[in-house]
Formats: structure tokens, C-alpha cells, sequence
């Protein structure tokens, strides 16, 4: 593996400091890995950095701190993931009147 450069490591360590100050405020969101998916496919997200810090993974998007767990209800599902876009729900009886 290769050294990170000056500027890398420079926001890698700006990352663990924001991971220590949201762990130390309890402030981490927890998110459903699915839920990630599509969080990381929004076209205006501009910096992800995953850290590895207290025995557990966490990943710094946009300055927000998210730990990905499955304990949290997710709002998409397998299938949505799996098309890579939300799938389309089935029309309801009110619907199709």
C-alpha cells in the first residue's frame, strides 16, 4: 500500500479528529448499509473518508459521521439495491381507479 501524500493524510487526520469529537458527543449516525448505498450515489456528495478507529469503522461524509449497522431500520430495500435505483411500487386499488 502507498503512502498517503501530504494533502491526503492531512484530511485523513482532519476525519479521525471529527470521528473522536462525534463519538466523545455521542453525535454518530447510525445508518443501514442499504441506506448508505443510496447515500453515497447522491451526485452532491464531495468527500468520503473511512476510518478505522476504536474497533469499529466509521465513514466521514461531507463532515457527518455515519456507522454503518444493521440495528437501524432501513428506508430501501434489497431489491432497490440490487437495481441500483429505488424500485417502483406496485399500484394500490386507490391508485388504479
Amino acid at each position: 500500500m502507498s503512502e498517503p501524500t501530504p494533502n491526503k493524510a492531512e484530511r485523513i487526520e482532519a476525519a479521525r479528529s471529527e470521528v473522536r469529537r462525534a463519538v466523545a458527543a455521542d453525535s454518530v449516525v447510525a445508518i443501514h448499509p442499504f441506506d448508505l448505498y443510496f447515500l453515497l450515489q447522491n451526485p452532491t456528495v464531495m468527500d468520503v473518508v473511512l476510518i478505522n478507529l476504536f474497533d469499529r469503522q466509521f465513514m466521514v461524509i461531507d463532515g457527518g459521521v455515519y456507522e454503518t449497522t444493521v440495528s437501524v431500520k432501513n428506508k430501501h430495500t434489497i431489491t432497490e439495491v440490487m437495481m441500483g435505483k429505488e424500485a417502483e411500487k406496485p399500484a394500490t386499488a386507490d391508485q388504479a381507479s
